[in-house]
């Protein structure tokens, strides 16, 4: 029987294991395309993180970096900085930063 606490981890531990199972997969078949792609990546870091698996938030969020910077690459010069601001996209140039940063 567990107690509170391992309940919360119990249902903590599906949650992490439906959302790598839609996040986490082959690029091709992911819910989220395109530009949503980066915020399902953001989230799935973020779980992963919090769930303290930082080797594998790193690799996603090292993933969802380089995908961020050749769709920025494709835009016009002018138009690079404002689609980099935007909250999920300057999220996960920061995250990239930490902990990619602490991993070398």
């Amino acid at each position: 029987m567990h107690g509170r606490g391992g309940a919360r981890e119990l249902r903590a531990g599906g949650v992490l294991a439906r959302l790598d199972r839609r996040v986490g997969g082959d690029r091709d078949d992911r819910p989220a395309p395109g530009y949503k792609s980066t915020l399902a990546d953001l989230v799935h870091a973020e779980a992963l993180h919090a769930a303290g698996d930082r080797e594998r938030a790193s690799a996603v969020i090292a993933g969802a970096r380089e995908r961020l910077l050749v769709r920025a690459e494709a835009l016009p010069a002018a138009h690079r900085p404002s689609f980099l601001d935007i909250p999920e996209n300057a999220r996960v140039l920061e995250l990239s930063r930490q902990w990619l940063r602490a991993a070398s």
